[in-house]
Order: structure tokens, then C-alpha cells, then sequence
């Protein structure tokens, strides 16, 4: 995934397809404030936009972002 920042917008791009979601599709689109996700959504093609918690480490290299019931994902910087 390749997520980009405009101020605090934050928008999730798949880089590859996998059976649920088409390459270049949004997977997640959320707004930062200054502790973090002010608010996040997974975006699903089978469920669509879900409603999510998000945490960001310390040193911003790994992003965890989970509904509490159904998805929950681990983005971790190359």
C-alpha cells in the first residue's frame, strides 16, 4: 500500500490486486490531528467503508488499524 498525506487527509492506495480489491483502489482514507488517526475508515469492497481505530508507533514506522470486529491490518514501513 502506498498512503499519501494532503494536510491532514490520509488516503490508503493498494499497490497490488488481490481477490477483493482491484490495484490503485483506496483501502483506507482517514484524518490525522496531532496524536494520530482523528478518525479512519477500511474501505471494503464487500462491506464497504468500515469505521476503525488506528495507532501509529512512535517512531511512525508501523501503522495498525483495526474495526474492533471484523478487519484489522499491520502496514509496516520498507
Amino acid at each position: 500500500m502506498k498512503i499519501t498525506q494532503k494536510g491532514s487527509s490520509v488516503v490508503g492506495i493498494r499497490m497490488r490486486d488481490d481477490p477483493w480489491s482491484a490495484k490503485g483502489a483506496e483501502s483506507i482514507i482517514g484524518e490525522l490531528d496531532k496524536n494520530g488517526f482523528k478518525k479512519v475508515q477500511i474501505i471494503s469492497a464487500a462491506a464497504g467503508p468500515l469505521d476503525s481505530k488506528g495507532k501509529i508507533s512512535q517512531d511512525g514506522n508501523k501503522i495498525v488499524i483495526d474495526d474492533g470486529e471484523k478487519v484489522r491490518q499491520t502496514y509496516t514501513r520498507k
